[in-house]
């Protein structure tokens, strides 16, 4: 501050006089940041003369801006433009990582560097860059730098540019992670190497950084020094007000650049050269890669190779200057074939190079897969015998580390004939090339292997192996474990119960996004020296490991888009449900994706998508059987912090105020913040949630780390007016659960209790990244309608009756609404027994006559509430004069039947003389003619008409 006074004084004075002032005489400066009253960090842009001039544009006020004010990588704010601005030409910017480099007197802020024994001198900084000491000390010597750092984002890089000089096999460069080595190189030459570049996966969270550079008192070659050149950590989003320049020996051609570029070999770019561009070497000069100056050569004698290169059908290796020196009259060494997915035209002194991670070999060489594929890295090996005299660390080059260790009796002074190898071994009658545990000698010994790479596609394990040798007192296993926590995934025991060969693939899988170590171990444990035995692995795949050499190019998995030969997930509101794709599909209408990498859209209910379809617009109205339930008014209130207390009594805070930020973030104490119905971090000034999520919930560790407990909402509304069950998913990756990345959430129960006005969340506890907490509140009640009411009417008192409404059976919890007012209705008292007269009633149909109660004149009462009869003092008889009546209806029967029965025998005597009158007739007409009859006669006069006879 007291700089930036000096500055604006100074140029003011300057601007009293010249010429007519314009933009192009302007500074711009930004001051420190201070907090204001909300409590969020600002800044001012201030205005300055840089240039003498005299009247024209005048400086513009102060102007105030929030600190945090991130950029696209490759842009910068800019104080003049109040805007994101690319970066010109030869600087760069990347607002997600934090690049050390250019060093001047000092080391960068959070480094720190000592050395053993005492007197031995430190990291330095040397031409801008960091040197580990210098060669003085004639002992044994470990320069270590230590760098402490915070990496905010899950899966981060950390990229290391160096080179070394040593003498062979008298030192090496070391970088451990929280004292965990990641990356051991021996080195095995004087020659200068040249700049390297490493990077290592690291999760997320603060780690201790140590590059150790250590040395013997062997004859010294070159400077027996280690360089640094960049630091460059992943994952360390920042504000950047200007682009960083690039460092001498890096360029950057164009605007908006993410990072430069390492000049070629064969040029350099000095301080003060412009940093679009790098200078050719003069004529017999050289350079290597990322060099500042250029190297005049002279005449030597041939020591070098370089990289196989082809030349018609053959392989060979040219010869490499050395430096200082130009090779004369050497004609090129042959070299075998390189291996499948390296490139056999880039130089990687005396070695071939795979391809990119992009790109896999082709006819014409390194090339991009097309759209839709991605390359499949892969170690492939049917046997070694392209490795034949290389170091195991030479067959897995490219991944994040390599480790070849052997303990017990391994013979130190012959240390390589112990630990794994690829070498010959015997099997049947002849030699192959086998990845060997060593050449079995000792009693008691355990050699290991460890591989350690980060998967950038799924993946399973499986190799060929045998046992040489007399194996009774020897075992060797196979362990699999992620790298973010000491977990193990997968323990196997391998067979050495015979010599044959044997096949592996017992399901050791590894999944996208996530870092592992494999652990091959070969232990001995005899009671004489003389069981010689070693474990030979000459068939090995392993699909997967980033750095590995890609060979072919396979289909985009679902939830990813290939473009480039670049694997992506689909970004948040897209997925893709096929294979092989270059893009991702929106999500449609009502639907939307909170997560990256997925194959569907999940529906939103009632609420519906928000714009970008990343997720669900709040919801906070919730239909159940009984009735809804509205969050609205508590919708946006922060819950929290809300303070484990089981953490609490384990660790004995009672008396401390948890509440209280400051305290609780020095003890790293963990608390939970929520609300039900809005994302709790979508203010930038809500920084009580450090997560990068958005969230509905979240944990607070200190102001620096935390993590999304969920992004995602849904509900269950819960029977009997019992309340509301909240579940929010999608939070960041929690690895406590197996192999597989297991999104955090929160489980919220919201108990209906009416009488509960004040909001006092309760964390429960944690099933394993699952959160679960309490909440009784009247808030998760349902609301009262009309409906959820009943009424029921008084006593008659003085001919008035009162109704008086109240819940229904189900809705008693009910809140929101209460019941209407009674209303005063006319009604009549109830009779009492002296106000009945007993009367018969009339003979009902079946002959019965009941004495019932009959109101007197003049009496006003209503019999009961229901309106029945009381049965009191009824009684029942016969009709009088029903006998009577039933003898005459009888009589009456007998006679109308007797009449009956007369007319049908007169019928009957009626229609008997019918018939005989009609036979009589007959007859007379027979006796009018004789002669037919008397000759029919027969003399028998029975036919005959009496009359006749």
């Amino acid at each position: 501050m007291r700089l930036l006074l000096t500055v604006l004084a100074a140029t003011a004075c300057a601007a009293q006089e010249g010429t007519a002032c314009t933009d192009d005489d302007v500074g711009y400066l930004f001051t420190e940041c201070f907090e204001d009253g909300s409590g969020s960090k600002k800044a001012k842009i201030v205005e300055y003369w840089k240039t003498p001039c005299d009247g024209g544009r005048t400086l513009s006020a102060n102007q105030t801006v929030k600190c945090d004010l991130y950029c696209a990588d490759g842009e910068y704010y800019s104080a003049q433009a109040r805007d994101c601005t690319k970066c010109p030409n030869g600087t760069y910017s990347d607002s997600d990582s934090l690049v050390v480099k250019d060093w001047t007197t000092s080391l960068s802020e959070g480094m720190s560097s000592y050395c053993h024994p005492k007197g031995c001198s430190t990291w330095s900084i040397k031409n801008g860059v960091l040197v580990s000491g210098d060669n003085a000390f004639s002992r044994t010597v470990e320069n270590s730098l230590v760098y402490m750092i915070n990496m905010k984002a899950a899966g981060a890089e950390l990229t290391v540019t160096f080179k070394t000089e040593s003498a062979p096999k008298s030192a090496k460069l070391e970088l451990l992670i929280d004292e965990y080595r990641r990356y051991n190189s021996v080195l095995g030459s004087g020659l200068d190497m040249g700049w390297r570049t490493e990077k290592f996966w690291v999760s997320q969270g603060a780690h201790m950084l140590r590059i150790a550079y250590i040395k013997d008192d062997a004859d010294v070659e070159g400077s027996d020094m280690a360089y640094i050149k960049s630091i460059s950590i992943a994952g360390q989003e920042k504000t950047v007000r200007e682009c960083t320049p690039c460092a001498v020996g890096e360029f950057a051609p164009n605007t908006g650049s993410t990072q430069c570029s390492m000049c070629p070999r064969n040029t350099k770019r000095s301080a003060g050269d412009p940093g679009d561009a790098c200078v050719p070497c003069e004529a017999e000069h050289f350079s290597f890669a990322g060099s500042s100056q250029c190297t005049k050569l002279e005449n030597c004698a041939f020591s070098v190779y370089g990289n196989c290169t082809k030349q018609g059908d053959a392989y060979v290796r040219e010869p490499l200057p050395q430096t200082n020196c130009i090779v004369t009259d050497k004609d090129p060494a042959p070299c075998a074939e390189c291996p499948p997915g390296h490139q056999n035209i880039r130089e990687a002194n005396g070695f071939c190079a795979p391809c990119a991670d992009h790109e896999v070999l082709t006819d014409e060489g390194c090339a991009p897969c097309n759209a839709g594929l991605f390359p499949l890295p892969v170690f492939n090996y049917e046997d070694f015998s392209s490795k034949e005299g290389s170091t195991v660390q030479d067959a897995f080059s490219g991944i994040t580390s390599v480790s070849n260790e052997c303990t017990g009796e391994c013979r130190e002074a012959d240390y390589s004939g112990n630990a794994w190898q690829l070498r010959k071994v015997m099997k049947g009658s002849g030699a192959v090339v086998a990845l060997s545990s060593g050449l079995g000698h000792g009693s008691s010994m355990v050699t290991t292997l460890t591989l350690r790479f980060l998967s950038v596609a799924d993946g399973t394990l499986m190799f060929d192996y045998f046992v040489s040798g007399n194996a009774e007192c020897a075992s060797a296993s196979l362990l699999t474990k992620t790298t973010d926590i000491s977990v193990t995934q997968s323990y196997t025991t391998l067979d050495l119960s015979t010599n044959d060969l044997q096949h592996f693939d017992e399901g050791v899988a590894f999944k996208a996004g996530v870092s592992y170590e494999i652990k091959f171990e070969f232990t001995k444990s005899c009671v004489r020296g003389d069981h010689q035995s070693s474990l030979n692995i000459i068939a090995f795949m392993l699909p997967g490991p980033k750095g590995a050499p890609s060979t072919k190019c396979v289909p985009c998995q679902k939830g990813h888009f290939c473009l480039g030969s670049k694997r992506q997930s689909c970004p948040k509101g897209t997925y893709q449900d096929k294979e092989g794709k270059a893009e991702c599909i929106p999500c449609p209408d009502g639907k939307a994706t909170s997560q990256t990498g997925q194959v569907f859209c999940r529906a939103c209910e009632e609420s519906g998508a928000n714009a970008d379809h990343t997720n669900c617009n709040p919801q906070c109205s919730f239909k159940g059987s009984n009735g809804t339930i509205d969050l609205q008014s508590i919708g946006n209130t922060l819950l929290g912090p809300i303070v484990d207390q089981q953490q609490i009594e384990y660790k004995g805070y009672y008396d401390l105020d948890l509440t209280n930020e400051t305290v609780a973030d020095e003890l790293g104490v963990r608390r939970y913040f929520m609300k039900l119905c809005e994302i709790v971090n979508d203010n930038e000034d809500d920084d009580y949630c450090p997560s990068e999520e958005h969230a509905y919930a979240c944990q607070r560790i200190d102001k620096k780390s935390g993590y999304s407990m969920g992004n995602w909402a849904s509900y269950e509304v819960l029977n009997n007016s019992d309340g509301l069950r909240m579940l929010f998913e999608g939070g960041d990756n929690c690895f406590n659960r197996g192999d597989e990345p297991y999104p955090r959430r929160t489980n919220v129960l919201l108990k209906c209790d009416p009488t509960a006005t004040e909001l006092n969340p309760v964390f429960t506890h944690e099933d394993t990244c699952d959160y679960y907490f309490e909440m009784p509140t009247m808030y998760a009640c349902p609301l009262c309608t009309k409906d959820s009411f009943v009424s029921t009417a008084s006593e008659c008192i003085n001919f008035e009756s009162r109704t008086a409404w109240h819940k229904k059976k189900g809705f008693e919890k009910c809140i929101g609404m209460e019941p209407p007012e009674g209303t005063a209705i006319p009604c009549k008292p109830l009779c009492k027994d002296d106000d009945f007269d007993l009367q018969w009633s009339e003979c009902s149909a079946d002959g019965k006559q009941y004495k019932q109660k009959v109101i007197k004149t003049g009496v006003v009462c209503q019999m009961s509430t229901t309106g029945e009869l009381s049965p009191t003092h009824v009684e029942e008889r016969n009709c009088v004069g029903s006998n009577k009546i039933t003898l005459f209806l009888i009589i009456f029967a007998c006679v109308f039947l007797l009449l009956l029965m007369f007319l049908c025998v007169m019928y009957r005597k009626k229609r008997q003389m019918e018939a005989k009158y009609s036979r009589l007739a007959q007859g007379r007409a027979n006796e009018m003619v004789p002669t037919a009859v008397s000759e029919s006669h027969d003399g028998n006069d029975e036919d005959l008409p009496e009359a006749s006879r």
